[in-house]
């Protein structure tokens, strides 16, 4: 007889948890960086809401304020604008190297960070000042645990030291993990179309 796995969804994936520990935690109920909520571990209240509108606006709001819109563009930079401030260009904002995607660095608080790609595909966030970590994402997770597929939220973990800027480090990492995807997605489809052009270049030899 056929069993279909029963789904349910935790926090904290328990083998990352120790790496975790004294952090604050932000998990996501949707490991979608353009609609999501994200809520502190162990509290139900949401503290950031991301809402994507026809996939080409999105707003960022830390409870009742809004903390950022992004408007992406199909023949202009995306742009992105903070409240009581003028669009700007989201590359002006949060900034990668001329011939590379990452790392990515952003301002806040005349000082400047960032965030940088691990050779797993992770991302940390850095003062390029200092050695240690400031905050990492983790991405979602999928287990089979005792017959139930088990899913593991999607998360950010921040220092405490670095809660001054929770808002900055929320929407930055947003931005960085969609850059990051989109990344993916760009090079599976190159790597898709070389493959089958190598295929049809061969069927005519």
């Amino acid at each position: 007889m056929n069993h279909t796995a029963e789904s349910q969804l935790t926090l904290v994936d328990p083998s990352i948890a120790a790496a975790a520990d004294g952090h604050i935690i932000l998990s996501f109920d949707m490991d979608d960086m353009k609609n999501t909520v994200l809520r502190l571990r162990n509290d139900p209240r949401p503290r950031y809401l991301v809402h994507t509108v026809n996939n080409a606006k999105t707003t960022v709001h830390g409870g009742d304020q809004l903390l950022a819109t992004i408007e992406r563009k199909t023949l202009r930079p995306d742009q992105i604008t903070f409240p009581g401030a003028s669009p700007m260009n989201l590359g002006d904002w949060l900034k990668a190297p001329m011939w590379s995607s990452f790392p990515l660095s952003f301002e806040e608080g005349g000082k400047r960070f960032q965030w940088r790609e691990n050779f797993v595909g992770q991302l940390s966030l850095h003062d390029p000042t200092h050695s240690e970590t400031m905050a990492w994402f983790s991405k979602s997770r999928k287990r089979l645990e005792n017959g139930k597929l088990v899913v593991h939220a999607a998360f950010i973990a921040i220092k405490p030291e670095y809660d001054h800027m929770r808002d900055a480090i929320v929407t930055s990492c947003l931005l960085a993990e969609h850059k990051l995807r989109m990344k993916g997605k760009h090079s599976a489809l190159s790597e898709g179309a070389a493959s089958m052009s190598l295929m049809a270049y061969s069927a005519v030899q």
